[in-house]
């Protein structure tokens, strides 16, 4: 499971985070400030994380990799008979409920043996916020698993050397209920899924590639091409330019030239000398056809007759 097997035990209570030697006793503890937790929910995850990052600065514990074991106060279970197996799904989503996580929030396993199913569930952002912190400190955290996986050892406040040597040594314990394996098979004690097998998915089948294929792909394609242009200008040429679809004749448009407009012949100027000008006198008034006269006159007028109307 591990690319190689963590010696050191991180054990996680709503109180105290202890890091426990495999063969050794660290004594490294850390005493978490109060309302960082309530039952499984998670007050403050900042809160926590920098309690951790500091309590992992000032150990004189090497870093390395790690195994996150949940304590009693963090986790959740329950355990329903073997012949209930196929309402596991159901069971899961209720079991969340009832412990107040949503979908989101809740990270479950569930283990069996020949009689009985037992559902383990946490909330994440519990293990998500030591995954953080042990990451930002160069630690790797290998699995997150429950205390209740060990029923001898759940309610112990503290482990032992024997205790985490127990834990630390039984690998498929570990691989029944990784948190941080979610969503993989249901699984009994020594790893056999009890869920139904989903069918695998068929490999790709692998068609060998005949040696010069794509020229001959290329060639064919090209081949096809010129035929159709060939036959397209052939059927072009029986029909005419302007043959329809279906061979009928289309209306022909014949382009005619736009005449251009001729221009308007401007008109010869006359000289005001040259023009006759008659002007009556119709108001009654003796004299005006004279004023008139006078006024056509100055204005370059000269041929100009005068009469009463």
């Amino acid at each position: 499971m591990f690319s190689s097997k963590p010696e050191i035990l991180a054990f996680l209570q709503s109180d105290i985070l202890e890091l426990k030697g495999k063969d050794v006793m660290l004594g490294e503890t850390l005493t978490l400030p109060k309302a960082i937790f309530r039952k499984l929910t998670v007050l403050d995850s900042e809160k926590l994380k920098e309690a951790a990052v500091y309590f992992l600065a000032k150990s004189p514990v090497k870093k390395q990799k790690v195994l996150l074991v949940l304590g009693e106060s963090l986790v959740v279970s329950k355990n329903y008979p073997i012949a209930e197996k196929d309402t596991i799904p159901e069971k899961l989503e209720k079991f969340g409920k009832e412990e107040g996580l949503t979908t989101q929030n809740l990270s479950s396993g569930v283990v069996t043996n020949d009689k009985e199913i037992f559902i383990f569930g946490t909330n994440k952002i519990i293990y998500q916020a030591m995954l953080e912190a042990f990451s930002s400190m160069g630690w790797e955290v290998g699995a997150v698993i429950p205390i209740s996986l060990f029923p001898a050892l759940s309610k112990n406040k503290t482990l032992s050397i024997d205790e985490v040597n127990q834990i630390l040594n039984d690998e498929d314990a570990v691989k029944t209920c990784n948190f941080l394996e979610e969503g993989s098979d249901v699984k009994t004690a020594q790893e056999v899924a009890v869920a139904e097998t989903k069918p695998s998915t068929p490999a790709p089948i692998s068609i060998p590639k005949k040696s010069g294929s794509k020229k001959w792909l290329i060639g064919c394609v090209l081949l096809l091409v010129l035929v159709v242009a060939a036959a397209f200008v052939t059927f072009g040429l029986k029909k005419g330019p302007l043959a329809g679809i279906n061979g009928e004749k289309v209306n022909e448009v014949t382009l005619v030239p736009t005449p251009k407009a001729t221009p308007t012949p401007t008109p010869a100027y006359t000289q005001k000398s040259d023009l006759k000008i008659h002007v009556l006198n119709g108001t009654g008034t003796a004299g005006q056809a004279k004023v008139v006269k006078d006024a056509l006159t100055s204005a370059g007028y000269g041929n100009i007759d005068t009469a009463n109307a």
